[in-house]
């Protein structure tokens, strides 16, 4: 569930992920099929690529999805209106799969702000 808190709250989704065996050696561990793709903007084209994906998924078995920058062209635009539309149209997959972002030359604003809001992937000290 994502939301402010008071006034808006979106449904709650649950999936689950895969998590390795530590007692199982993890050079036998299955391997994890991704769908990988950039430059996901918002508009027709954005809803077009939203489709494919959903197609994707009532026909393929995958573990999750990496998203690799340009996420709607902007999220800040529009003061985050265009960000919060953008997140509205993906809910279907990213509420379903594992969703990994990794900004873009298009998340640069203001250090990524925007995007460090609404992404928030897993870190270590190693990255």
């Amino acid at each position: 569930m994502v939301g402010d808190g008071m006034n808006y709250n979106s449904e709650v989704f649950l999936f689950n992920g895969r998590t390795p065996d530590v007692e199982e050696p993890f050079d036998d561990l299955d391997p994890v099929t991704m769908i990988v793709f950039g430059d996901w903007g918002s508009g027709p084209l954005g809803e077009y690529t939203k489709d494919l994906l959903y197609q994707e998924a009532q026909i393929r078995d995958f573990d999750g999805v990496l998203h690799y920058g340009d996420f709607a062209y902007d999220l800040h635009d529009d003061e985050g209106e265009k960000g919060d539309m953008f997140l509205r149209m993906i809910e279907p997959i990213a509420a379903n799969y594992a969703y990994m972002g990794i900004p873009g030359n298009h998340e640069d604003h203001k250090n990524a702000t925007h995007f460090k809001a609404r992404f928030n992937m897993p870190h270590n000290e190693a990255n």
